[in-house]
């Protein structure tokens, strides 16, 4: 950190996070279920072979969303006293992640065909962790291959090949998923962060204990080799952690208000407002 920040400004951040997460549902609800008519989805929908396709694309893009605003919301909790120090990366992890596929999904400068195209990706990959889950209860995993096996018919009707590997094991539908870190890093840009807080998600020493503990000097032992620690967030920090996932979550609403044709004035208004209110922001954040 680059900057100091004072527990008021880190608290204020904490509230302008909660008010993104409030302010933009309460636009959404304002705004109905529908896209309106001269807008990019109803086009599409219009458009495309098979309207029911985008649709789900449009319905995943806003489960995301619904899902990222949930570990927003999460997130504030554990940064209000009595705060954490380790819960809230891996909370930012889990916004990052939900709004990366969410932003995937729902851009507004990718067509119908290729909105489709990762929206049958993304299915395949879901159904492909449901089998392995069932099967390592030792069940059957029958219902879940049909399923695939109609995800794929309805893929090659539209048009995309199957996708199979050298032995002919099928890899993917639509297209080979990407891994969730060449997403975030193509949508958000923000795979460094992604790493390290997937590096604080599976707890390696050298991230817990640099960013969620500090040393008590006064308790240093003899030993010089040896030092005690408690855990502790500073306030520098979680305000940067407020800027980062207030970030992480503008992008996809915007996408879907711009999509579905929704008071994207008011949208960018409360975003900016959020933003202001947040104030100065680290060097490197974006």
């Amino acid at each position: 950190m680059t900057v100091e920040i004072t527990y008021e400004q880190a608290m204020n951040a904490v509230n302008m996070v909660q008010q993104l997460h409030d302010k933009t549902g309460a636009l959404f609800e304002s705004q109905g279920l529908d896209p309106n008519s001269n807008s990019i989805a109803a086009k599409e929908l219009q458009t495309f072979k098979r309207p029911k396709s985008v649709f789900t694309a449009y319905s995943q893009g806003g489960s995301l969303i619904d899902i990222a605003a949930d570990h927003l919301i999460a997130f504030t909790k554990t940064i209000t006293e009595p705060a954490q120090s380790i819960a809230p990366w891996t909370i930012a992890r889990s916004v990052l992640e939900a709004s990366a596929l969410s932003s995937w999904l729902l851009d507004t400068k990718i067509n119908a065909h290729e909105r489709v195209r990762r929206s049958l990706a993304l299915r395949y990959e879901g159904l492909s962790q449901q089998a392995k889950f069932i099967q390592s209860l030792g069940q059957s995993t029958e219902i879940v291959n049909k399923r695939i096996e109609e995800i794929e018919l309805i893929a090659e009707e539209l048009g995309f090949p199957k996708i199979r590997n050298k032995k002919n094991e099928r890899i993917g539908i639509g297209q080979v998923m990407p891994y969730v870190t060449e997403i975030i890093r193509d949508t958000l840009n923000e795979e460094s962060y992604f790493r390290l807080y997937s590096a604080m998600a599976h707890s390696h020493h050298w991230a817990y204990t640099q960013l969620s503990y500090r040393k008590v000097e006064e308790m240093t032992l003899q030993d010089d080799n040896t030092v005690l620690v408690e855990k502790h967030l500073s306030v520098e920090l979680v305000w940067w952690l407020c800027v980062k996932v207030a970030h992480y979550f503008s992008q996809p609403i915007r996408y879907k208000c711009e999509l579905y044709g929704f008071d994207l004035v008011s949208m960018d208004t409360i975003i900016g407002d959020v933003r202001k209110g947040i104030g100065v922001r680290p060097k490197n954040a974006s």
